[in-house]
């Protein structure tokens, strides 16, 4: 009975018990979209939005069951330890949850460098890979050209045989 004496003073009983119910059921999103993302990368980001999301759920809880059940505050902005447990839980999840989406996109940018670095490395081989075999076509040309040169004439020819008719050498 005490606790519906209590209830009776509160000026907006049922909106604040519903908005604290959906907030706090709300909250659990974090604390999925953190398992979820943990399952796709086993880093910190992940697991300290969980954590995150689970405390502000937390708190948000508390503070609603204080509401629903009559031994919370008084009134919306009275003191009382549901408020303290609601305030503190909310900071504390506020920056674990900033911490962890900034850890979450940092090790995003992280991957896409390494791809990055990955592919300008691979590119950098495939480069050095068609200059050898640049040099090694230019070489075995120029050895082809010299055996079918030596071949056609087998004495020192005065003039090359493409450019016979243009540069004559002496």
């Amino acid at each position: 009975m005490d606790g519906i004496r209590l209830r009776s003073r509160h000026k907006y009983v049922g909106t604040v018990d519903t908005f604290l119910r959906f907030y706090a059921i709300v909250c659990i999103d974090y604390f999925l979209v953190g398992l979820f993302l943990n399952r796709r990368s086993q880093t910190l980001g992940p697991k300290v939005l969980a954590i995150g999301g689970l405390v502000l759920s937390g708190s948000l809880g508390f503070k609603a069951s204080a509401s629903i059940m009559g031994w919370g505050a008084d009134d919306i902005y009275a003191p009382g330890i549901d408020q303290y447990v609601m305030i503190a839980g909310q900071f504390i999840a506020i920056t674990l949850v900033n911490i962890g989406f900034l850890r979450i996109f940092l090790d995003l940018r992280q991957q896409k460098n390494l791809v990055t670095e990955r592919n300008l490395a691979a590119a950098k081989e495939h480069a050095t890979l068609l200059s050898r075999h640049k040099k090694n076509c230019r070489n075995c040309s120029q050895s082809a050209k010299k055996s079918f040169d030596s071949s056609l004439y087998p004495t020192k020819p005065r003039a090359w045989v493409c450019w016979s008719l243009v540069w004559p050498m002496s």
